[in-house]
């Protein structure tokens, strides 16, 4: 007999969609293709993280050279491209993720059948990435398709040259010619997060949904992290503090996913709001003002145009 629908229910999964790309390394540099630059993770996970690492203790004594990155510290920047969501498995609802890379990739339409959902690879450009999700028999669902534009640069908020990416985020390493290379950001993150929602799911659907409940994001962002006292403590002070792993390149500590980041969140868009309004108003004054003088400015023309065509007397015959 056919499940049927639960009427006037809906249930939502939170769910990250985006990348996560950090320089090669050398010895990466030994197996990559010459031209490329980065090693990049396209990834849909669970919102949820599992515990974010504190500073590392090797990374106290300031900038490091990534020449000299051991295979344990290089193993530990590794896990960045797992650091972001990920902490539940979301197979009991998703039964594939098909990631469409750029057509110059072999076989660039990838099928990843088992969780994690996610494709690694190198290479040197940006370009956006087709995500298909398909859902498992149970939900009796159309496949979802989203788009990600695979980021492996920072977004810079000065003006840089092009051979320079300023910003307390970076980090220097050998160039491919063996010159200084231009400063580089330890890790791009991109992520999206979005709630996928099932409206009147299937009764048998339904179940499985509510016995796999999304974990919970902590209450703060602190709380995210493997030690939130030492969490605590660098954000208090980064200034004395060697850059975090986790840094994005603007430079600033990417806030775990928490209440807290949430709240905050709605406070940014709070006040780019109140901004906006503050500016339209401003506008708004500056457009009547202009507009006055404008208005002003025809009216001596106009007053003057008659003077200007007015014909003068012709002069009497001698």
């Amino acid at each position: 007999m056919a499940s049927k629908r639960m009427r006037g229910i809906a249930v939502a999964r939170p769910i990250l969609i985006g990348s996560t790309a950090t320089p090669l390394s050398p010895s990466e540099r030994l197996t990559a293709p010459p031209d490329h630059t980065h090693r990049w993770t396209v990834a849909v996970r669970s919102a949820a993280s599992n515990p974010l690492p504190s500073v590392p203790a090797e990374e106290t004594d300031g900038p490091r050279d990534e020449s000299a990155i051991g295979t344990r510290q290089r193993e530990s920047e590794l896990d960045l491209h797992k650091a972001v969501g990920g902490k539940d498995d979301l197979s009991y609802f998703i039964k594939r993720v098909q990631f469409r890379l750029h057509e110059t990739y072999a076989q660039p339409t990838r099928n990843i059948d088992t969780a994690p959902f996610s494709v690694t690879e190198t290479g040197w450009g940006e370009f956006e990435i087709q995500i298909k999700l398909f859902f498992v028999p149970e939900a009796s669902e159309k496949p979802l398709t989203v788009l990600h534009h695979l980021k492996l640069h920072a977004w810079p908020t000065t003006p840089i040259s092009s051979t320079v990416v300023p910003g307390p985020a970076a980090i220097s390493g050998p160039s491919l010619s063996g010159t200084p290379a231009a400063s580089l950001p330890r890790v791009v993150h991109s992520w999206q997060y979005e709630e996928i929602v099932f409206p009147e799911p299937l009764e048998s659907f339904y179940d499985i949904l509510v016995s796999h409940p999304p974990t919970p994001w902590p209450v703060a962002s602190a709380q995210a992290f493997a030690d939130p006292k030492s969490y605590e403590a660098y954000r208090a002070d980064r200034e004395k503090n060697p850059l975090h792993p986790l840094h994005t390149p603007t430079g600033h500590l990417a806030e775990a996913l928490s209440l807290e980041a949430q709240r905050n969140e709605a406070d940014r868009i709070d006040q780019a709001r109140v901004n906006l309004v503050r500016q339209l108003d401003s506008d708004r004054v500056r457009l009547i003002e202009m507009e006055r003088s404008v208005a002003e400015a025809r009216a001596k023309i106009a007053a003057l145009e008659p003077a200007a065509l007015q014909v003068p007397p012709a002069s009497s015959p001698r």
